[in-house]
């Protein structure tokens, strides 16, 4: 009896533990995405080369963290769907190294562009994972 009921509590814990990890990544998801949306108002709005990079720098650490977890719409087990959202991710994250040149070689005038394909990649991928 003194078994069975630790076990319960044991498993009643993990599941605790393992729902509260699942909300804490896609808390952290939610984050990141966020993050992104306000750099890029700012990379719409300055023409600051300092602010720009650092918008960038922190939208680019923004996409590295959310390579870390999945949005809970996508499955621990589906390979295509974790693969097509890290392949999103890349084009993004692309892009804004891409974005990062052209401030650090003050191509100003060309961010325009660089900034609404990341928006274009940004919304796509919340059609396909949110």
């Amino acid at each position: 009896m003194m078994k069975k009921r630790n076990i319960f509590i044991i498993s009643g814990v993990m599941a605790l533990y393992l729902s509260a990890t699942s909300i804490s990544a896609a808390a952290d998801l939610d984050e990141n995405m966020q993050v992104l949306a306000k750099n890029i108002s700012v990379l719409q709005s300055s023409t600051d080369k300092q602010e720009l990079i650092s918008a960038l720098e922190k939208m680019s650490n923004a996409v590295e963290d959310s390579m870390k977890s999945h949005p809970e719409k996508l499955p621990s087990d589906d390979k295509k769907g974790i693969e097509e959202y890290e392949n999103e991710l890349k084009k993004l994250k692309n892009e804004i190294t891409l974005a990062k040149e052209k401030v650090a070689s003050g191509q100003l005038s060309e961010l325009r562009d660089s900034v609404s394909r990341m928006n274009d990649i940004r919304v796509e991928g919340h059609k396909k994972f949110r």
